[in-house]
């Protein structure tokens, strides 16, 4: 018999059981001190999952969470303010979203901070900003320079200071003097662009400092240093206003005397003063910024930039979109008196501005002050901007940009009333389309400069430019008044009715240096017109000019030829042509008065014309070069005539492809005067004279054209 154990059958389940009592009340909100420091001991005794989820359990969600109402109508300044105060040095604040209005500024200037603010709209009805993050200096103290020495292929400085106890290696230091920097403004009484700089600390012996890098400044008189306090500053997200502007001079969002502060995904409306603004600030980060408005009257001392940079070092600015501001960038300085806050010493360094867009500013898009040196603007856009970038200071580079519908596409200038300086910028890669004035103008060392009777030698060059002159309403396509400028790899296509007295390229007691580039003029419907245009400065300066073109290629066709002149040129200084190549040779070589001194700063014009001169075939060439080799390369004809009309002796260079023996080069002479080809160098056989109307023939044998009629 099979026994049973009764003990383990389950018998039906039994009624539910009465709900039990009530719980003890939880912890207080996150704004209680208590409650802070309750939760503190709590979360420390938690796995790190539980304490995740603690966090997010205590994170706030509403603006209530922070004791603010959040409706854009009650003042929640008093607190936001305890809420950024009750966080720890280092630690983060979230501000829930809603509506904020503010009465006076949220300073943050003790501690390191994360503020997420993504969600929320400030309205600021103060004359204040909305955010003022500040770093600091530490105490300031004397500085001597000790010397510079190259380490491993690297300059390295050593620098005397009073005491070492406030300089770490890894640090960022501030080095300032009273000496003016050249070609800074000089302000009212004694307020002038003075030298200053950031350095990187290396290592720390003693009471000497060793940074990375030779000193960029002259610095002689009350030479100091300070360290840069080291905090950590972040914003995230936000939108940022004013209820009005009024005479208000404020700006939303500012960062002063940060190392390596964050900002990023921010809106910024309504602004009196600059959007977002950097004050001596090392390595800031700004990314996806929006300024959808700036006011700008400088009457009332508002100026709307979108971000304002002043003596920075190593910024990054990427995907800025700023609208309805004076400059969507700028940097600039504060002429400051002797002895005075370094805070304002030095200049803007190695700032980079990349793929952002401007819309409608009232002066330029992309800018830049005096003393500002290697500023970037990469893949940047300005569209109905009165100009697209700026230039002045040192250095700068704009590298694939495009502007549409401005006044200028690019502006180079030294601010001549303040005896600035501007020189050494490189823009490589700009479109244009849309431009109503000359798109590349300079306005350097003009008259009322200190340095006015002097070119500016020291070059600036533009390599890679695409664009359109409509010549309805422009008058070129650069401008180069008392500067150098090196131009390489044009394409312009030439549209509209020319003016009665005008060119591409316009040199007046400058220096200009044209290559390799191509210029469309077969859509210009009437006028008179010239690639290169070489004029002296005016009499008061007579500042000679000189240009030198070489390897262009001029599209045109018989009716536009017929009024094109190969360049003009009135007053002093030397204009010289090689290599250059016309579809159709022009009416005449050049138009205009010769002037000065012709003998010694003669025009040499080396071109060639491919089609439809003398001879109705496509592989004759008109030349006025000495060295009519250039033809060669525009055909690759068995056999090609060049028309030649001078009467000095030529030489011929090789073919572009030396193994083509056997091509034939025919030489007519349609001059009044006779025309020696001589046996020497490239050219064998027996030496030539050709009378008007006469022709020879040299074919290439592989090393030498040898004269065979």
């Amino acid at each position: 018999m099979r026994l049973v154990e009764i003990g383990r059958i389950k018998g039906p389940e039994g009624k539910k059981g009465d709900r039990g009592a009530k719980g003890d009340r939880g912890l207080d909100g996150v704004n209680g001190v208590e409650n802070d420091t309750a939760v503190a001991g709590y979360v420390e005794t938690l796995s790190s999952k539980t304490r995740a989820a603690t966090d997010r359990l205590y994170r706030p969600r509403v603006a209530a969470d922070i004791g603010a109402v959040g409706d854009g109508v009650a003042d929640d300044t008093e607190a936001l303010v305890a809420l950024i105060d009750a966080a720890g040095d280092g630690e983060a604040v979230r501000i829930p979203a809603g509506k904020y209005k503010l009465t006076r500024a949220l300073r943050i200037d003790s501690k390191s901070i994360q503020i997420d603010a993504t969600g929320a709209f400030f309205t600021q009805f103060g004359n204040a900003g909305v955010f003022s993050f500040h770093g600091g200096l530490g105490p300031v103290q004397a500085a001597s320079f000790i010397r510079t020495e190259v380490q491993n292929d690297r300059p390295y400085s050593y620098w005397r200071v009073a005491s070492a106890g406030t300089f770490d290696p890894g640090g960022i230091a501030k080095l300032a003097s009273d000496d003016i920097m050249p070609g800074g403004r000089i302000g009212v009484g004694e307020r002038a662009d003075r030298a200053g700089e950031f350095l990187k600390i290396i290592s720390v012996d003693g009471n000497v400092l060793k940074v990375a890098g030779a000193p960029r400044g002259v610095y002689t008189q009350n030479i100091r240093i300070a360290a840069l306090i080291s905090r950590s500053f972040t914003l995230e997200g936000g939108s940022y206003g004013y209820n009005t502007l009024g005479d208000k001079q404020a700006n939303p969002v500012g960062f002063t005397s940060c190392i390596t502060p964050v900002v990023r995904n921010i809106t910024i409306r309504n602004s009196p003063g600059p959007a977002l603004s950097f004050t001596n600030c090392y390595a800031y980060d700004a990314s996806n910024v929006v300024v959808e408005s700036a006011e700008n009257s400088p009457t009332l001392l508002q100026y709307g930039y979108g971000i304002s940079d002043t003596v920075c070092e190593a910024g990054v600015v990427t995907n800025l979109t700023a609208s309805n501001c004076r400059h969507a960038f700028t940097t600039g300085t504060v002429g400051t008196p002797p002895n005075s806050s370094m805070l304002n010493y030095g200049m803007t360094r190695n700032t980079r501005v990349s793929n952002s867009t401007a819309r409608g500013t009232d002066s330029t898009a992309w800018d830049t002050h005096l003393v500002s040196d290697g500023v970037q603007f990469i893949s940047c856009t300005a569209e109905g901007c009165y100009t697209g970038i700026n230039f002045r200071g040192y250095n700068h580079k704009a590298i694939d940009c495009r502007v549409v519908d401005a006044w200028a596409a690019v502006t180079v200038m030294d601010e001549f009333a303040n005896g600035g300086e501007s020189y050494g910028h490189e823009v490589d890669g700009l479109t244009w389309a849309g431009i109503y004035s000359v798109p590349i103008r300079f306005s350097i060392r003009q008259e009322g400069h200190p340095m006015g009777a002097f070119i500016e030698t020291r070059p600036s060059y533009f390599r890679n430019v695409r664009g359109q002159a409509s010549l309805g309403s422009s008058t070129g396509v650069l401008y180069v008044p008392g500067a150098t400028a090196v131009c390489e790899n044009f394409s312009i296509d030439v549209v509209g009715e020319a003016p009665t007295d005008g060119a591409l390229f316009q040199v007046a007691g400058g220096n200009l240096t044209l290559r390799d580039s191509i210029f469309d003029f077969r859509r210009m419907t009437a006028g008179t017109y010239a690639p290169v245009w070489g004029r002296g400065a005016d009499a008061v300066d007579a500042k000679p000019t000189t240009v030198i073109a070489d390897r262009l290629f001029v599209r045109n066709n018989a009716e536009v030829a017929s009024r094109m002149s190969v360049v003009k040129r009135n007053g002093f200084g030397s204009i010289t042509l090689s290599d250059v190549i016309f579809d159709y040779a022009p009416t005449s070589n050049y138009s205009g008065s010769l002037g000065g001194d012709t003998a010694n700063n003669p025009t040499r014009l080396g071109y060639i014309a491919r089609e439809g001169q003398r001879r109705n075939s496509a592989v004759s060439v008109y030349t006025t070069a000495t060295n009519p080799g250039s033809a060669l390369e525009i055909s690759n004809d068995p056999v090609v005539t060049v028309i030649y009309n001078l009467a000095a002796p030529f030489t011929v260079s090789p073919p572009r492809e030396p193994n083509r023996l056997g091509q034939r080069l025919v030489i007519l002479n349609v001059g009044s005067s006779t025309v020696t080809i001589p046996a020497v160098g490239t050219i064998s056989g027996t030496a030539k004279t050709l009378g008007s109307s006469q022709e020879a023939a040299l074919v290439w044998t592989g090393s030498s054209w040898r004269i065979v009629a």
